[in-house]
Formats: structure tokens, C-alpha cells, sequence
């Protein structure tokens, strides 16, 4: 079978369907498909990093310490709200939804469940 053949077999497929509404459904089908997973895509997309403005330091010294406060710990691997009841992996949709200023941080799954919290099912 020639590639010429296999041309005029999805010609004449098409030529039979000519005027009917099999093409509309199959593109709207293909068009609710597109979109479905378009959307699905940008929820797992991480969101925009918030920016925290400090306070001018009025020397080295008192920015470093201030820098010490408003750090996160390096081994972060959880992350909970003061005002819920769940903690989240950090790299968890539901995680990034929470407040800067809410955010408390938890190295183990262990540290975050003896501070009051339980697992999140939703990550």
C-alpha cells in the first residue's frame, strides 16, 4: 500500500461525511480535551514567589540579625497555617495558597504532628 493510496482512502473518508456534524463533535470534543488538561497544567504550575521588604538596618550587624529572623530554615520540608489544622509539603499547590505571615515551618513529618497537625490528603 503507496502513501497515494493511503491519501485517497482519508479523502474519500472524508468526502463521505461531507456536511455531516461528525467533524463539530470531534472538535469540540478535541477543544474540551485541550482545555481540560491546559488547566489542569497551569494549577500545577508553582505561582509567583511573594517578596518580603525589610526594614533598612541601621548597620551590618542589625541586618544580619534581622535577616536571621525572617529566614526559613534551609532543611524546610513542611509547611502548615497557624490558623489550620493540615500541614503541606512545601512544594504543595495548597502550601503556596497560605499567607506569608501564617506560614509555619517544619523539618519532619514528626515535628509538624507533635506541634498538632495532621497530614493533608489533598498532597
Amino acid at each position: 500500500m503507496s502513501i497515494n493510496d493511503i491519501k485517497s482512502k482519508i479523502k474519500s473518508f472524508g468526502a463521505s461525511f461531507e456536511g455531516s456534524d461528525l467533524y463539530v463533535v470531534f472538535v469540540v470534543i478535541m477543544v474540551a480535551f485541550g482545555s481540560f488538561f491546559l488547566g489542569r497544567f497551569s494549577k500545577d504550575s508553582p505561582g509567583p514567589v511573594p517578596v518580603q521588604i525589610l526594614p533598612k538596618a541601621q548597620n551590618n550587624q542589625a541586618a544580619a540579625v534581622e535577616s536571621q529572623k525572617t529566614s526559613i530554615p534551609k532543611v524546610v520540608q513542611y509547611v502548615a497555617s497557624k490558623r489550620g489544622k493540615k500541614y503541606y509539603p512545601t512544594d504543595c499547590s495548597s502550601a503556596q495558597s497560605i499567607k506569608a505571615e501564617n506560614k509555619v515551618y517544619f523539618n519532619s513529618t514528626k515535628e509538624a504532628e507533635q506541634a498538632g497537625y495532621s497530614a493533608s490528603i489533598s498532597c
